[in-house]
């Protein structure tokens, strides 16, 4: 007979149940503001939590730091929670979940963590980006994955990247990933950012107005942790000098917040122009299909400036190259590892980076002239790039890329 998961609890009650569970009380879909660039994540999170174990197994939540994904964790833990008060809800970080499998490990206590994990009813699990490079780390989970799934248990799971991207992560892992459904979190639109700061000033009482929010919107446009400090140091502010803060003296206050990676808006053309600068070739042949080593390279660089500096989606990227998003994906992950791997890489993808943080692209279009960075080919060459570890397609003849 299946166990009764449903019961009538006080609030007091629930609360002292969520806290054990991992859940931290502030989190709930109650005040989780939805906009354009979390829609899909929101309905998919609710979905999961009326029904867990019979819509998206798992559900994969992906994006940048501070944009909401640790919330809906939480806010799926509560309402499930809510629902069903006798079921076994476990929240954890990867880097938790490590640990305690470590110490499993130390003390001989595996069976009795196999048994934690492997009889929730629903696991929450942040970060799991931290499980690449550790190979018996991700054995575990993956039988723990193995073992829910079988069982219909709910698995809600949350990176900083799509999981094809997690550097070093078992195929079979990825895979598993991707079984339901993978939901990516933008960063949410100016309209979006309002709210959410109009928000919480009436939740912490902050005495700011709307023009000002305004302004610290116009000006911040990193993640929503970012626009919360600027929010509060206004409100601090405005309690020092017991007035508020005016419009016109918000950004002498927000000043340091308020850096050129934050407010420049960087377009994909710019950022073909610095790569076309970068390797030496034509716009034409970094957008063409032909995948010579060093316009397979820049293009598979410039997909991954693209990813970092814009908040554009996967297939927009994809589609400004007339290729897919799976295509992007490798490239992105590709890149990451060989940034892991030579540091010479990883500092000439970071000096492209800067100078188009800073505007630093050349005003004339397609192929730029003379390498400033010394020579064709730009990351140091053929020969440094063969150095490097990196791999040809042997299917592509005549030293092809993948990409």
């Amino acid at each position: 007979k299946p166990r009764t998961l449903t019961e009538s609890i006080g609030s007091e009650e629930l609360v002292r149940r969520g806290i054990a569970c991992g859940l931290c009380e502030k989190y709930l879909f109650s005040n989780f503001v939805v906009g354009e660039n979390s829609e899909l994540a929101v309905a998919s999170a609710k979905a999961v939590a009326d029904k867990p174990g019979r819509t998206y197994q798992p559900l994969f939540f992906h994006s940048g730091c501070g944009l909401g994904k640790t919330h809906l964790l939480h806010a799926i833990g509560w309402e499930s929670l809510r629902q069903r008060p006798k079921s076994k809800i476990i929240f954890v970080s990867a880097e938790e979940f490590s640990n305690d499998y470590i110490t499993a490990i130390r003390e001989g206590g595996l069976v009795k963590f196999r048994k934690k994990y492997r009889e929730a009813d629903l696991l929450l699990i942040d970060d799991v980006q931290f499980l690449g490079s550790k190979e018996g780390l991700q054995k575990e989970f993956f039988h723990t994955f193995n073992s829910l799934s079988e069982k219909r248990k709910q698995i809600v799971l949350a990176s900083d990247c799509p999981a094809s991207e997690i550097n070093m992560l078992e195929d079979r892992l990825v895979s598993r990933f991707q079984w339901g459904l993978s939901a990516e979190i933008l960063r949410p639109g100016a309209e979006t950012r309002n709210a959410i700061l109009r928000k919480k000033r009436d939740d912490w009482e902050i005495d700011v107005s709307d023009d000002v929010i305004s302004v610290i919107v116009s000006h911040v446009r990193g993640n929503v942790r970012l626009l919360e400090g600027a929010l509060i140091r206004i409100g601090m502010v405005a309690m020092m000098n017991d007035a508020p803060v005016l419009p016109e003296n918000v950004l002498t206050n927000i000043a340091d917040m308020v850096d050129v990676e934050q407010t420049r808006q960087i377009s994909f053309d710019e950022i073909k122009l610095v790569v076309c600068e970068h390797y030496d070739i034509e716009m034409k042949e970094l957008e063409s299909k032909k995948r010579t080593q060093r316009i397979a390279e820049g293009r598979q660089v410039a997909m991954y400036l693209m990813r970092d500096l814009t908040e554009s989606s996967l297939v927009e990227v994809a589609s400004s190259f007339g290729k897919d998003h799976g295509t992007v994906i490798y490239a992105v992950k590709k890149i990451k590892a060989r940034m892991a791997s030579s540091s010479a890489f990883k500092s000439q993808v970071e000096l492209l980076k800067r100078r188009l943080l800073k505007g630093g692209t050349n005003p004339r279009s397609g192929k730029s002239g003379t390498n400033p960075m010394g020579g064709v080919g730009g990351m140091g060459g053929y020969s440094d790039a063969q150095q490097d570890g990196l791999s040809f397609d042997p299917d592509g003849g005549g030293g092809a890329w993948d990409s």
